[in-house]
């Protein structure tokens, strides 16, 4: 989806289609995401550190 297609999708019912995470890539707009879908975005760096912070915080409580 454009980014002019969403602006025209979210004037016409914000309450619908503005939800989040609303994901930006390029030159494409993905609104709506769930956070699982939303993860695939995520550089494989940054998952590892999320996963790595998620282990450790089990271990340190």
């Amino acid at each position: 989806m454009k980014l002019s297609e969403l602006v025209t999708l979210v004037l016409r019912k914000p309450d619908q289609n503005l939800r989040l995470p609303i994901v930006v890539c390029e030159d494409n707009v993905y609104p709506d995401m769930s956070l699982e879908e939303a993860r695939t975005f995520l550089p494989r760096s940054q998952k590892v550190v999320s996963f790595r912070e998620y282990l450790f915080k089990d271990l340190v409580t």
